[in-house]
């Protein structure tokens, strides 16, 4: 995520400051973030294009709800740990001595089916369902629910693409699919 402003002026009022979301990441590690690579890559033409200084370009945003209803939000710097181009990998390290419990894996023996109830969770639609007009509206992530459609041709036990039923735009890109039986990656 960029941003025109400090990062101060954004925490006092979010809704405020013109962004794009590029991307979603998710925790795999106490400090760790997975991301897409071509996410991070987006994320800096996104600044550059429109002229943002270096030092405001980068940074995750949590996004959480409370019990009554409102969303928490929490700022971390990050920095490259590992970015593989050729499999769009990108592992972040957040730049913070808070720790955090990373999101559960499915097991290695995990075999996809076709109909297998998935979630995901992150910024499907980019900023478009964020905005009311061209006014930021909310903050928060979107929770989708769906069934995995297809698998695609595979030369091996294990597939390896999944299509799903579900409509994304590109800043979905690096959002976690999870079974929605058990929540894990």
């Amino acid at each position: 995520r960029s941003l025109r402003g400090s990062l101060e002026e954004f925490k006092q009022d979010p809704i405020t400051d013109v962004f794009e979301v590029c991307g979603t990441g998710f925790l795999v590690g106490a400090r760790m973030v997975m991301t897409s690579a071509h996410v991070l890559q987006d994320l800096d033409d996104e600044a550059r294009k429109r002229k943002i200084p270096e030092e405001r370009r980068r940074f995750a945003q949590f996004v959480f709800p409370e019990s009554d209803g409102t969303w928490r939000r929490k700022f971390f710097g990050f920095r490259e740990d590992t970015v593989n181009r050729k499999r769009d990998i990108g592992i972040l390290e957040l730049v913070t001595k808070r720790r955090f419990q990373e999101v559960p894996f499915v097991n290695q023996k995990y075999q996809p089916m076709v109909g297998d109830e998935i979630q995901v969770c992150g910024y499907s639609h980019g900023s478009i369902l964020l905005r009311k007009q061209q006014f930021i509206n909310r903050v928060g992530p979107i929770l989708q629910h769906g069934y995995i459609a297809a698998l695609s041709p595979f030369d091996r036990p294990v597939p390896q693409a999944l299509v799903l039923d579900l409509v994304v735009a590109p800043a979905g890109s690096g959002s976690p699919v999870f079974l929605a039986s058990t929540g894990e990656v």
